[in-house]
């Protein structure tokens, strides 16, 4: 049977919920550093590139490097999260850089997808984080 996109997707989708589920538990439990790391870690599975390399470069170059409007916004998904688990660890100042961060990254997505309706409803979220 052969892999169609949707499946693809699909996966894809399930695979950033249990990542994000995860992170989410950590978080609560106040194992803030595993949260962050669970989060970090898991971007090479997901989007098949490390963390600290899509992070090091420029949102735009990043995007170029993810290629696809899922995968942008999955990597921007991410950057929300870690900028949620920074401001529960009370680090305000590395909050707003992984908020910026995803602000940008969710920016790249609808550069290339202007009707990307969850791009949009990211970028509204984090507009006043930082």
């Amino acid at each position: 049977m052969p892999v169609t996109d949707r499946d693809f997707v699909m996966r894809a989708v399930k695979q950033l919920a249990e990542l994000l589920a995860r992170a989410l538990k950590l978080k609560c439990d106040e194992k803030y550093d595993e949260a962050a790391q669970t989060l970090e870690g898991g971007a090479g599975d997901l989007l098949g590139l490390d963390f600290g390399a899509l992070a090091l470069v420029d949102s735009a170059s990043g995007a170029q490097l993810l290629g696809d409007v899922q995968r942008i916004r999955t990597f921007a998904q991410l950057l929300e999260e870690l900028s949620a688990v920074h401001r529960a660890a009370g680090d305000e100042a590395k909050a707003r850089a992984r908020a910026r961060h995803a602000h940008e990254m969710y920016g790249e997505a609808l550069r290339r997808k202007a009707d990307d309706a969850e791009s949009a409803a990211g970028r509204e979220r984090l507009r006043a984080l930082f």
